[in-house]
């Protein structure tokens, strides 16, 4: 399955002959862009090629000749060339990377967020839950109030007022402690319109 086809219209470099340069079809632009260090070397470009992909175990790219151009495709790897069991390892090495982890409650905040907004509450707790629960396993905390907040409105919202006031107020002292003004002021705001609890 071709990964990517692109065209290259200035220069054409020749399978037949893999030694040699390019041949070039518009010297006027490959001296432009040689005299603007765009290029580093004239016809070195499309063996590198050939060579990175051999390297990473790709299949060689095919150029193919045609009109005042080259099309180039190149191929990917397929996914029936890893075992599932190479897979699944891969797969835990990567869940041990935190940064990936604290980048992913990030974007939890954003889609639980828009779920609620858009009034998909269930799908909202789902996510904001998940981020939630990685906030805790990896000790990455900053998203965790605006992740317990996001389920305490939605909970409001779909008639479970209890665990909805458990965690506003959860989210205000979390706030409180690392200094998070804004959303400490949120949660006490809605503790207040929704249950009548005055908080500070």
């Amino acid at each position: 399955m071709p990964n990517s086809t692109f065209f290259l219209p200035i220069c054409f470099y020749s399978e037949v002959y893999p030694q040699k340069h390019g041949k070039c079809r518009n010297q006027a632009i490959v001296d432009i862009f040689q005299y603007m260090h765009i290029v580093e070397a004239w016809g070195t470009g499309t063996p590198r090629v050939i060579t990175s992909c051999k390297q990473y175990g790709l299949q060689e790219p095919v150029f193919e000749e045609f009109g005042d151009g080259i099309k180039a495709t190149v191929y990917r790897l397929q996914a029936n060339s890893r075992t599932s069991e190479q897979s699944n390892k891969l797969e835990r090495r990567f869940d041990k990377i935190v940064p990936v982890r604290t980048q992913q409650t990030l974007i939890l905040v954003g889609y639980s967020r828009e779920l609620g907004i858009t009034g998909k509450y269930a799908e909202a707790i789902e996510y904001a839950q998940q981020g939630v629960d990685i906030c805790l396993k990896y000790g990455v905390y900053q998203n965790l109030p605006a992740l317990l907040m996001i389920l305490a409105e939605c909970f409001y919202q779909v008639g479970y007022t209890e665990k909805s006031k458990e965690l506003f107020t959860e989210s205000f002292y979390l706030c409180k402690v690392v200094r998070d003004e804004v959303n400490k002021n949120i949660a006490a705001d809605s503790l207040k319109e929704y249950f009548q609890i005055q908080i500070n």
